[in-house]
């Protein structure tokens, strides 16, 4: 399995494609859905912080689907139970375990 690397992850547009389509496709039933006009303006810290966004909106609508999201995209528990709830910045490593996992998918 190869290395994440923001570095590539940013100048590899099919691959920052594919990764949002797989995205798209484990979030769909959750209502949210990454929408990108332009391609070539979406980087890791931009796809990192929608994403957040979007985990957020889900969890503050009351689904309680976070860790349904998070299995269904096969992220063992132990690699976001550790930074619980009540660490400001929750959504954005839920965001970034996401990111780095369906990297990993299509990668």
């Amino acid at each position: 399995m190869p290395e994440f690397s923001v570095e590539l992850f940013n100048t590899h547009r099919p691959l920052v494609q594919k990764t949002i389509e797989q995205i798209n496709k484990d979030l769909a039933g959750y209502g949210f859905e990454l929408t990108v006009v332009d391609l070539n303006l979406i980087n890791y810290q931009a796809l990192l912080n929608i994403l957040s966004e979007g985990l957020k909106k889900i969890d503050i609508a009351g689904r309680n689907n976070l860790q349904s999201i998070l299995y269904r995209i096969d992220i063992p528990e132990k690699h976001f139970t550790p930074f619980a709830t009540s660490n400001s910045y929750y959504y954005q490593q839920l965001a970034d375990l996401i990111i780095r996992r369906e990297y990993f998918k299509v990668a």
